[in-house]
């Protein structure tokens, strides 16, 4: 009874560990899923983004509205400006608070009432320690020397969590501006009063819309993203006309705007003329009244000649005030002139510009979060597959051993007249005991153990921090009806053989199966080999069971190991690969465009072993066929000189010049299945797109990147390229000192090293390693279960001929040797059978929890084979000392037990 409860344990060991796995990472699933419906809705997270450069209207809000169904819209007035935080400038977004979509949820303090209030997100003010009452400047400043807010200084007196920005750690998270290199690290809000909402000509840069019907479905799901896409096309149908209208709009307003300044160049025109005309004959006058009194004073001098003096300097006071005008309406023509070439360069620069529309799925955090929950419902089954397979051995070898060594009692029943289904329901109650226990504690496991560590790793990427426990019935009932099913198909399996047998043939004294003969038997070779050595090898291959069920249960469980293993270090060698290997550079310097490169190159070169290289770098919005937009670094700088500071490892390549087009990421290639020759979008500061041909692929693992020439960038953009940025290598100089050096330079922006990028990666790699742990975790103590279940097992069936050869003269080292010998084989073969399914499988759960924003590497990992092996064989060696334990304490009482 004993010996049946360590078999009944480990099998209910194995089948808890296999539901706990797949239903505990399922649920975790469910649980994102439920948490990011409750908050989305809670927080009114908008379903649709529009936005129109020229500004939208509320005609066309009004118009959207009528749509079916969209429920409710509200104009966004947002713009982006440099925050002055310590010495450095940080890029950041700045809009106003809304009050019916996209809520804000305030964690501290309140929603800013006053233009000169500001409200900060919560991982700022953990991350940078700014808290309420501190004051932060922001130069919103645009190209015109205009700025869409109406103050530089605010108070902070609230901190908020938005649904538009819910990943704390996501690149670009947080909007793309024009300004400096387009990347937005933070976002704030305002109140309405703080814009000069005069500046957007009567419209909003960006209109959030909401729907009721898409409230009713969940986020996550296929139906959402249908009823999503339908209505986007609706939405897409009124925007044509409306962006139209407003570009007709906003282009007769500068068509006055040019009207009213030619007409008034026209009437200064007149004016100067008419006073130009009036100056001359008033000079003319004022001659003739000189030249006369010059003739009288020659005929009388003696007369007074006051009348005339007065005359003469009423004239010329007139001709004075005529030239005051004169040089009035000049000044007045001059300034309208300038403003008509302005308004005529603002004219002739304008293009019609369709409207943005964005779903929920092109929100970078809403994504993020899809992707992270879709990726472990990926991984959950991908593990659950290998626990099934192992589990359904470790069932069929149990049953099957049990069915064995009862082989009379099954004997005795038939002869009793019990039914076939009779004897086979016993040993089907037993496993459905084991199952049973196996699913309570699976479950359990599953809600209060699995579910709640799978998702202790996102609480830091998002700022949701209470995930609701989910389960669900309908999958609890699915996996426990499979788990009957299976073990009740093992069990028949395993039982089949014998109970087929009649009662005479099962009732034989010590009935033993016929050994099978070989074709090597039969080899002169053969017979050169020593009884023992001969024996052992027959006995291994005739214990076909104990042989399948012994290297199924090793290459299972070595592969599950190898698995979590190849993940782990995947992910944490991508932080070297992407962070030293690829971007070789220590520091990232960004100034503003129009900066002066000399001044700042004369810092560089002036301390210590500095090496640096001017770039352009710029954010922008690549459209890709079939896919959605997606936000890439368009890098721009002598590819050559690049390779030294940023390593442009190119996998694939046009046959043509590779510097024809543009060179991405190796990641944004593999995720959205592009190739050599495709062509690609790339939107310009101005809105325009430009077609791109995909002429080479270069290695990389976290986010998007383009590079292109200098030359392609002036062919392809119709301009030449503005650096405003430099990579930049210490060679053992201090940071702090080139900091000092540069930071009081006009045009400054920011002086920053790769931590940031590190701890970023960093975050969203521990989310998937408090997961993979688990995995590994579970996955060793199956690996324990089994080999110990498989071991303990096979001695207890070999008991009997063991006593038998230490009775016939066999030492209890040879004793021993019979069955390590064969155990050490079978193991060798499950751990290299274990290694290449776990290496195949390992690669492809790698490539399944991939997202768009991080790649990981696509060969096999030396270092998870050989501890996965390792602790396999350390298992088998601790089991195997055990089991020699047990044979030394064999007696001649053992005889009994047949096999």
């Amino acid at each position: 009874m004993k010996k049946s409860m360590i078999t009944v344990c480990c099998i209910i060991l194995i089948i808890s560990l296999g539901i706990a796995t797949y239903l505990g990472i399922l649920f975790a699933e469910r649980s994102m899923r439920q948490t990011g419906n409750n908050v989305f809705s809670d927080q009114a997270f908008h379903h649709f983004e529009v936005s129109n450069k020229y500004g939208i209207t509320q005609d066309s809000i009004d118009k959207l509205l009528s749509l079916p169904d969209i429920d409710s819209a509200e104009g966004l007035y947002k713009t982006t400006g440099f925050l002055k935080l310590g010495e450095q400038d940080r890029l950041v977004t700045v809009q106003a608070f809304t009050k019916q979509v996209d809520t804000a949820k305030v964690v501290e303090g309140r929603l800013p009432e006053a233009p000169d209030e500001i409200a900060i997100e919560k991982v700022m003010a953990e991350d940078d320690g700014i808290k309420l009452d501190d004051e932060l400047e922001i130069d919103s400043t645009e190209e015109d020397g205009e700025s869409y807010l109406l103050n530089t200084r605010f108070k902070v007196v609230g901190v908020v969590c938005h649904p538009a920005y819910s990943c704390n750690y996501v690149y670009s998270r947080r909007g793309m501006s024009e300004k400096g290199n387009g990347n937005c690290h933070n976002f704030f809000l305002v109140a309405e009063s703080a814009f000069n909402t005069e500046k957007y000509e009567n419209g909003w840069p960006s209109v959030l819309l909401w729907s009721d019907s898409l409230d009713k479905l969940d986020s996550f799901s296929d139906d959402y993203e249908k009823k999503s896409d339908q209505i986007g096309e609706s939405i897409s149908s009124v925007a044509k006309a409306e962006s139209d209208e407003r570009y007709s709009d906003i282009k007769g307003k500068y068509q006055q705007k040019i009207d009213d300044a030619e007409k008034q160049i026209s009437d200064a025109e007149e004016e100067i003329k008419s006073n130009s005309s009036k100056i001359e004959e008033s000079e003319k006058e004022l001659e003739s009244l000189k030249s006369d009194l010059e003739e009288l004073k020659k005929v009388a001098p003696n007369e007074d000649y006051s009348k005339y003096d007065s005359e003469i300097v009423k004239a010329q006071e007139e001709i004075d005030g005529y030239k005051t005008e004169l040089e009035s309406a000049e000044k007045e023509a001059d300034e309208k002139r300038g403003e008509l070439a302005d308004y005529q360069s603002d004219i002739d620069g304008m293009t019609n510009s369709e409207w943005s529309v964005l779903d929920r799925f092109d929100n970078v955090s809403f994504a993020m979060y899809k992707n992270n929950a879709e990726g472990l419902g990926k991984l959950g089954f991908s593990f659950a597959f290998v626990y099934i397979v192992v589990a359904l051995m470790v069932c069929y070898s149990s049953i099957g051993r049990m069915v064995t060594k009862q082989k009379n009692l099954i004997g005795t029943q038939k002869a009793l007249g019990f039914k076939y289904s009779e004897i086979l329901s016993q040993y089907l109650s037993y496993s459905w005991v084991c199952t049973f226990w196996g699913c309570v504690w699976g479950i359990l496991w599953a809600i209060f153990f699995v579910e709640k560590l799978s998702l202790k790793g996102y609480v830091q990427i998002y700022y949701f921090k209470d995930y609701v426990l989910a389960y669900n019935i309908k999958q609890i009932a699915i996996v426990v009806g499979a788990a009957y099913f299976l073990t009740t198909l093992a069990t028949i399996i395993a039982c089949n053989k014998y109970i087929k047998k009649n009662a005479i043939e099962l009732l034989k004294e010590r009935s033993i199966d016929k050994a099978k003969t070989f074709f090597f038997e039969k080899l002169f070779i053969w017979k050169k080999i020593s009884l023992f050595k001969r024996t052992v090898i027959k006995n291994l291959l005739n214990e076909r069971r104990h042989f399948i069920s012994t290297i199924i249960g090793v290459s299972g469980c070595t592969a599950l190991l190898i698995i979590g293993f190849t993940m782990k270090y995947a992910i944490s060698d991508v932080n070297y690969k992407q962070f030293d290997e690829i971007q070789k550079f220590d520091l990232f310097l960004q100034v503003e465009e129009d900066s002066d490169h000399t001044v700042f190159e004369n810092n560089l070169q002036s301390v210590g072993n500095v090496e640096y290289l001017s770039i352009s770098d710029k954010m922008v919005e690549v459209e890709l066929e079939k896919s959605n937009n997606i936000v890439a670094d368009l890098m721009c700088a002598n590819i050559d000189d690049l390779k030294e500071y940023f390593a442009v490892n190119i996998k694939q390549q046009s046959e043509n010049d590779i510097y024809k087009g543009a060179i991405i990421s190796s990641n944004t290639a593999d995720f959205y299945k592009l190739n050599i020759g495709d062509k690609i979008t790339v939107k310009n500061r101005n809105g325009d797109k430009i077609e791109v041909e995909i002429t080479g692929i270069s290695e990389n693992y976290v986010c998007h990147f383009l590079i292109i020439s200098p030359e392609t960038y002036k062919s392809l953009f119709a301009d030449d390229i503005n650096k405003n940025a430099y990579f930049i290598k210490l060679n053992g100089t201090e940071k702090d000192t080139l900091k000092a050096a540069l930071e009081d330079n006009e045009g400054f922006i920011s002086l920053s090293g790769k931590e940031s990028g590190k701890s970023i990666f960093k975050n969203i790699a521990d989310s998937l390693n408090s997961v993979i742990q688990i995995m590994i975790c579970l996955s060793a103590i199956m690996a324990l279960i089994v080999v110990m279940n498989l071991m303990i097992m096979y001695i207890n069936e070999k008991t009997s001929t063991l006593a038998v050869m230490r009775i016939n003269g066999y030492s209890l080292r040879k004793t021993k040797s019979f069955i390590n010998i064969g155990n050490t084989v079978l193991i060798i073969i499950g751990l290299i059978i274990g290694l290449a399914v776990g290496i195949l499988l390992g690669l492809k759960i790698v490539m399944i929890i991939e997202n768009d924003v991080v790649a990981y590497e696509h060969i096999p990992n030396l270092r998870a084979c050989c501890i996965s092996c390792a602790i396999s064989a350390a298992y088998a060696i601790i089991i195997g000392a055990i089991a020699n334990i047990k044979i030394s304490k064999i007696s001649l009482t053992d005889l009994s037990r047949y096999e």
